[in-house]
C-alpha cells in the first residue's frame, strides 16, 4: 500500500508569509490597516451573501 504525504498550508502560507512575520505588532497604524482589510473582506462577503439570498428568494417567488 502506498502512503501519500500531503502538505497543507493555510491562506497565510499560500501568500507572502514574510508580510506577516516582518510586521511590527506594536504599530497601531499597521494594526488598524489590518483590521480595516479584514472588515472590508467581511463586508464584501456579506453583500455577496445578501445578493445570493435575494436571487434565490426571487426565483422561489416565480
Amino acid at each position: 500500500m502506498m502512503l501519500v504525504r500531503v502538505n497543507v498550508r493555510n491562506e497565510y502560507g499560500l501568500g507572502m508569509p514574510e508580510l506577516y512575520t516582518e510586521t511590527n505588532r506594536e504599530d497601531p497604524n499597521a494594526v488598524l490597516e489590518g483590521v480595516a482589510g479584514l472588515v472590508g473582506i467581511l463586508v464584501r462577503q456579506s453583500v455577496n451573501c445578501r445578493s445570493l439570498v435575494s436571487e434565490a428568494s426571487d426565483q422561489n417567488l416565480d
